[in-house]
């Protein structure tokens, strides 16, 4: 009887958690964009969605294999189904690391928070800069 309800808590706690952990790129709830940049890839990106805002990681690599790292930033820009700008936000800066070659490029990940929850159909617009933002 005490298994039976400590597995009956158990799975409604995890019920109860899983809305806040899903992932809406891979669910298909928001559309990825990623325009093409010459120096750096952004190869994964994730978003959970808290109710009052959404949260982006990723990872970017360098498509170098030689010279300096690059610094720069992600800027990430919320669209509705509509193309109306919902929400942006700009990642901190992050170096990234060229890669040797015979060896996986080593990936930098990013983070950013944008204030609104995606609805359904939105578009996350991911784009690397190089510099940071005039202010």
């Amino acid at each position: 009887m005490r298994r039976l309800t400590a597995l009956a808590l158990g799975a409604l706690l995890l019920a109860g958690c899983a809305p806040w952990n899903t992932d809406l790129v891979r669910t298909g709830a928001v559309a990825i964009e990623r325009p093409p940049h010459d120096a750096v890839e952004i190869y994964w990106v994730s978003a959970h969605n808290d109710g009052a805002t959404t949260r982006v990681h990723g990872q970017i690599r360098s498509r170098r294999h030689n010279g300096l790292p690059i610094y720069g930033h992600v800027d990430v820009a919320l669209l509705a189904p509509s193309g109306e700008l919902l929400g942006q936000a700009a990642s901190d800066p992050v170096p990234v690391a060229p890669y040797r070659r015979g060896r996986a490029a080593p990936g930098q990940r990013f983070s950013v928070e944008l204030p609104a929850p995606p609805p359904q159909g939105a578009t996350l617009r991911l784009a690397f800069h190089a510099r940071a933002h005039d202010s």
